[in-house]
């Protein structure tokens, strides 16, 4: 069975359906959501009523079209609402950038910088102090791997406001985490701290 299969079976209402296209895509979508809301028990809420979500009208879509893209709006909109619900956002006003805005981007975020849990953990951590709107559209990109004008599409904004979200989360997310080196830089080192310690009760 492929995905096209599995939504026709699904138009048809057949369970099997839906059951591939879990399999396919949940693992993805709930890393996704988890990443946005910063929560993974709220993720696995979220995603699971998005395919039920789907089920229910699987008529609605256009089966011409690919799943993948369809299904993570709807998953990336339901997280970025819940985030906004839980806390306001503040942003600079975007309802005036054009599209086709060009900004140049900043240096891709490194691969290596989610290598090691501490560094994956850090990366989360800095995420989660970002706009939900900035959230989503770094984990579609980087995370995800989706087009800007992919992203565009699934966002519903004009490619010049994903432009200018991509350069302010990514100036954000680089200025969170070089703040956080410094301050690793700045403990002091384990040996260090025991000889002191030693010293004192010496």
């Amino acid at each position: 069975m492929d995905e096209r299969e599995a939504i026709q079976d699904l138009k048809a209402g057949q369970l099997r359906g839906l059951a591939y296209l879990v399999r396919a895509h949940q693992t993805e979508a709930m890393r996704a959501a988890a990443l946005i809301t910063g929560d993974p028990a709220a993720a696995e809420d979220l995603v699971q009523a998005a395919f039920l979500r789907f089920a229910e009208k699987p008529q609605a879509f256009d089966s011409s079209r690919s799943f993948k893209p369809y299904f993570m709006k709807m998953v990336v909109n339901d997280a970025i609402k819940l985030v906004q619900r839980q806390k306001p956002e503040f942003s600079l006003d975007e309802k005036n950038l054009e599209d086709g805005f060009d900004l140049l981007d900043p240096k891709p975020l490194p691969e290596a910088i989610i290598e090691t849990r501490q560094a994956q953990e850090q990366v989360r951590a800095a995420l989660a102090k970002l706009p939900p709107k900035q959230r989503a559209v770094i984990v579609l990109r980087h995370y995800l791997e989706f087009s800007e004008s992919e992203i565009r599409d699934m966002i519903g904004s004009p490619l010049g406001t994903i432009k200018w979200r991509l350069f302010s989360a990514r100036t954000r997310l680089a200025s969170l985490l070089r703040a956080n080196a410094v301050e690793t830089s700045l403990d002091p080192e384990p040996s260090l701290a025991n000889q002191k310690d030693g010293a004192k009760n010496a």
